[in-house]
């Protein structure tokens, strides 16, 4: 599971599929597509970065040296089997990865490299033995 890529939601128009609305690829610049379970949310934030030299004045006044405009997106899901725990937690283990999503700022589909932060399964039991993960989510990062 070295290389492959996985959508999460998908855009339907009509009855056709036109894009997935994010995808990630478990190797930067190569791999293959892994279907995956429609996550319950996903959020995109955008995280502006300042500079050491940003601060406030005595009076309270912000000045700001920003350096870049960075995107986390938020993905969760309600449930996830234990299979496919194991291909979400495959797929973003790798120190980067390359994201295509939709960003609302352009409209259009954008690529970035990421890394993902911590990821915290929670066991559910379903019954006899059989287990599986609730509310699980992570970040995905741009580099």
């Amino acid at each position: 599971m070295d290389k492959f890529l996985f959508i999460l939601y998908t855009i339907i128009k009509g009855d056709d599929v036109v894009e997935p609305l994010l995808q990630i690829r478990a190797t930067v610049g190569s791999g293959v597509f892994l279907a995956m379970p429609e996550p319950s949310g996903m959020q995109l934030t955008y995280q502006d970065l300042d500079s050491s030299e940003s601060g406030r004045t005595a009076d309270g006044t912000m000045f700001r040296d920003r350096i870049d405009v960075k995107r986390r997106i938020d993905v969760t899901w309600n449930w996830l089997s234990a299979k496919q725990m194991s291909d979400i937690l495959k797929t973003v283990q790798n120190q980067f990865f390359e994201v295509r999503f939709l960003d609302p700022k352009t409209g259009a589909f954008s690529t970035m490299v990421a890394y993902v932060g911590d990821r915290t399964p929670n066991y559910y039991s379903i019954a006899d033995g059989m287990y599986g993960f609730r509310d699980f989510s992570i970040g995905i990062i741009e580099q």
